[in-house]
């Protein structure tokens, strides 16, 4: 009976150790997220061996850790993708590309460059202010995954002179009126009530000049949207001259000239050349 105790007292007392790893408020966090997660249809449980929440959405592993005391400081993890026959170098190139373009993310090359991983950070005081802003990061994060993969299957490694003719490097999209007059410029929040043509500018690379046919894709919140003289499968076509060498391309615009054209919601810009996507763009109208 004794030895049995003992073994109990041990088996709490590295229970307590394990939770005593984290901070009371960041317990209570956890505790309210793995409840929110429940009713949101998954089966959160706690990884025991560093406290994290867990969870798989469509067979890809999630967790989340959280560090205390108020405001929690949480990091929210999406499973990576390996590197196996990969070129580090284009790898990194695109990673640094990414960071810079999508600040809600941050995408890295593990120490032994087997695997590139997918977080975004916060403080949060409450886990009302994360639930809230929950399905914004799980998109983020799928987002991150989805270019890192597409600019990889695009990319012309530094070793090599192979590659595509044009090489997708990032997008910026702003609103503006019939006469290309800025309505709302890059980098700055598109509200709906404003909205005319959206337009894209892209950042290419190109190994020879020429004349070339993009084809543009534009899906928003009801998804693909054209027009009656749209071709078939896509929004519009633009048909620009590209030098050797990097260009930033001023595509038209799409819309109206009528203001509030484009209702609130998330949006996208795929763009094709030879029916081949080049790279995205995603945005939201506010």
């Amino acid at each position: 009976m004794k030895k049995l105790l003992l073994i109990l007292m041990a088996i709490l007392a590295f229970s307590s150790r394990a939770y005593a790893d984290l901070d009371s408020d960041a317990l209570r966090f956890r505790s309210n997220l793995k409840s929110f997660l429940q009713e949101e249809g998954f089966s959160p449980y706690i990884d025991s061996d560093d406290e994290s929440l867990c969870f798989k959405k469509e067979g890809t592993l999630f967790w989340i850790d959280f560090t205390g005391p108020k405001p929690v400081y949480i990091q929210f993890h999406r499973a990576g993708s390996g590197t196996t026959d990969c070129d580090i170098p284009t790898i990194l190139r695109i990673i640094n590309d990414i960071n810079r373009e999508y600040r809600c993310v941050k995408v890295c090359l593990s120490k032994n460059k087997e695997t590139v991983t997918y977080s975004t950070e916060c403080y949060s005081n409450s886990p009302e202010d994360f639930k809230y802003a929950f399905y914004k990061y799980l998109k983020a994060l799928e987002t991150a995954k989805t270019e890192m993969l597409e600019r990889y299957a695009d990319a012309d490694p530094d070793t090599s002179s192979s590659g595509p003719a044009v090489k997708f490097n990032s997008a910026q999209v702003r609103n503006e009126d019939a006469d290309g007059n800025a309505i709302t410029d890059y980098g700055v929040n598109i509200y709906s009530y404003r909205t005319k043509y959206l337009t894209p500018k892209i950042n290419v690379t190109v190994k020879k000049a020429g004349n070339y046919d993009i084809y543009i894709k534009m899906y928003g919140p009801d998804g693909l949207t054209t027009g009656s003289n749209s071709p078939s499968g896509y929004s519009y076509k633009v048909n620009k001259y590209l030098s050797a060498g990097t260009n930033d391309v001023k595509l038209t615009g799409w819309g109206s000239n009528t203001a509030g054209h484009w209702k609130a919601g998330d949006y996208r810009f795929e763009f094709y050349i030879d029916g081949k996507l080049l790279g995205t763009r995603y945005f939201t109208v506010k």
